[in-house]
């Protein structure tokens, strides 16, 4: 029985953040969305939602120089249907969009200590950099340059916490 709890334990911790049916790339990082019938997924009984997700490797910035590596996971909006991420949030809320047009992030509470983000500060941001896909030139910058706003923290299991970024597609 003891074993049985343990189970049910580390079940709950990573279904927070993982749907109960996860299609991947048989090779490689990613696949092309158009290789996949979603309509045939859809079809099947138990489905009621899909949810699109890709993740990346970043160098994440934020004020006074505090700098680590992590990982940008990119989510559509029906993530929050195959998941319980908003349900696992410490602080703020759950949310991709601000004002204008902000591109927001929810942070795993590690992720939000290491760069030493106040979620209640309106001005606090992060900087994140990815490496691009293209080959670049002598004199062009390796990295892509993205500006993310904190909106929230979550806490779910410390593989998670202390290496997710969670924002939009």
């Amino acid at each position: 029985s003891v074993f049985n709890g343990f189970e049910d334990l580390i079940t709950g911790m990573y279904s927070d953040l993982n749907p109960d049916l996860l299609v991947t790339a048989k090779k490689g990082k990613t696949f092309e969305i158009a290789e996949v019938d979603l309509q045939k997924i859809k079809e099947i009984e138990s489905v009621d939602f899909i949810a699109k997700t890709i993740e990346e490797k970043a160098v994440f910035d934020a004020r006074d120089n505090k700098q680590t590596i992590g990982i940008l996971k990119g989510v559509d909006d029906n993530f929050r249907m195959v998941t319980k991420l908003d349900s696992s949030l410490l602080e703020g809320r759950y949310a991709f969009k601000g004002p204008g047009d902000q591109s927001m992030a929810v942070l795993g509470s590690g992720m939000r200590n290491s760069l030493g983000i106040d979620i209640n500060n309106p001005l606090a941001f992060i900087n994140v950099y990815t490496v691009k896909k293209k080959r670049v030139g002598p004199f062009e910058q390796p990295f892509r340059k993205r500006l993310l706003y904190p909106a929230g923290t979550f806490y779910i299991e410390p593989e998670f916490n202390d290496n997710y970024i969670i924002s939009s597609l």
